[in-house]
């Protein structure tokens, strides 16, 4: 909860702007194979997939969207859709330091083809925990971003050796 003098409609309408900022950089990932989402990022900003990818900083992040653009392979269009749900907002350090913690679960679907591709299970569910900076001009950037996986479906690209660590 955030400070008496903020009260529960500025959290609510805070809460709303950062989801819409999370939203935001899974669409720019879906349409541009994940070489674009450097830019809703601090410049230090941290992305990791417990055991298995550790971002940290613009140039880091360029690289796992540049090595995500391979998993397709063989010409195919890769396709993927990132579902968020189950949002909780911690407001406890936002009054000293514009910053919100952040928890939610991830649905992750994906492949590789022409569209409509078939409706397989999704390939993998994870657990997210992100810190989120509120900048000058209102907007937000993604101070850090850690999924852990949950479940991961058979062929989810880190399984099959399709994902090539950058």
């Amino acid at each position: 909860m955030l400070h008496d003098e903020t009260g529960v409609k500025d959290e609510a309408l805070l809460a709303i702007s950062i989801q819409s900022h999370i939203s935001r950089m899974w669409r720019s990932a879906e349409k541009s194979a994940g070489s674009d989402v450097r830019g809703f990022y601090l410049e230090d900003g941290e992305f990791c997939i417990e055991g298995h990818i550790h971002a940290k900083g613009h140039v880091e992040l360029q690289k796992i969207g540049a090595s995500r653009e391979q998993i397709g392979g063989r010409g195919l269009a890769r396709h993927s859709r990132h579902i968020m749900s189950n949002y909780d907002f911690d407001f406890g350090r936002y009054a000293q330091t514009g910053m919100v913690d952040v928890l939610a679960v991830m649905l992750h679907f994906g492949g590789s083809g022409a569209t409509p591709l078939p409706l397989d299970p999704p390939i993998g569910l994870y657990d997210v925990k992100a810190a989120v900076a509120r900048q000058p001009d209102g907007g937000w950037l993604i101070a850090s971003w850690r999924m852990t996986p949950i479940f991961l479906g058979k062929d989810h690209p880190m399984l099959t050796g399709a994902w090539v660590r950058p």
